[in-house]
């Protein structure tokens, strides 16, 4: 119900009227920020861990 209400007052388009607002823009903002950053350490870990493991010559 509030969604419907929200798409009544942007009328129609969510994206452009939060991209209006400073506040929305800034949450939008930290939101993919965070999502990167998690992705980028993840990625990171995998690669780390990836060259540092012994090969299968090594461990016996």
């Amino acid at each position: 119900m509030s969604f419907r209400s929200f798409l009544l007052v942007a009328q129609g388009d969510p994206v452009g009227f939060l991209m209006q607002r400073p506040i929305a823009l800034l949450f939008c903002m930290m939101t993919v920020f965070a999502v990167v950053r998690i992705a980028w350490s993840e990625h990171q870990k995998r690669a780390v861990s990836s060259t540092t493991t012994p090969s299968q010559s090594e461990q016996k």
